[in-house]
């Protein structure tokens, strides 16, 4: 079987992956402090995304994620994930700002939570 070939076929297939991949990733980003309160173990791989997060807005960080997708479907051009799928599609484009701030406020919300449950009862004293 001629490899080129397979690669042609395969390569649609890869950056489909890495597209899903990446809504698995802002999924698990925005709702995972939630999945904490049922399995604590999930914090840190839920704070290991979050401190991605933070580096692809504050520092600039590369996607890795975005880049297999362009190595696997050239079409992509320069356009980055949240270009090409969030903006105009799941809220309006020029929202960025916004849409940051509601996965911001979420998290915040989700680990309220985690705090508030790991914190012992406080015995009430009746007068």
């Amino acid at each position: 079987m001629n490899v080129h070939m397979l690669t042609g076929q395969t390569s649609p297939l890869l950056a489909d992956a890495a597209v899903l991949l990446h809504f698995g990733y802002l999924a698990f980003l925005t709702f995972g402090g939630f999945l904490v309160w049922r399995s604590p173990r999930a914090i840190w791989p839920h704070l290991a995304a979050v401190a991605w997060a933070v580096g692809v807005v504050v520092i600039r960080y590369p996607c890795p994620l975005t880049d297999l997708e362009r190595h696997f479907r050239p079409s992509a051009g320069e356009r980055s994930f949240i270009e090409r799928y969030l903006e105009g599609v799941i809220y309006p484009e020029g929202h960025m700002d916004t849409a940051r701030l509601v996965v911001v406020v979420v998290v915040a919300i989700s680990y309220a939570g985690i705090l508030r449950r790991r914190r012992p009862a406080v015995a009430r004293v009746d007068d």
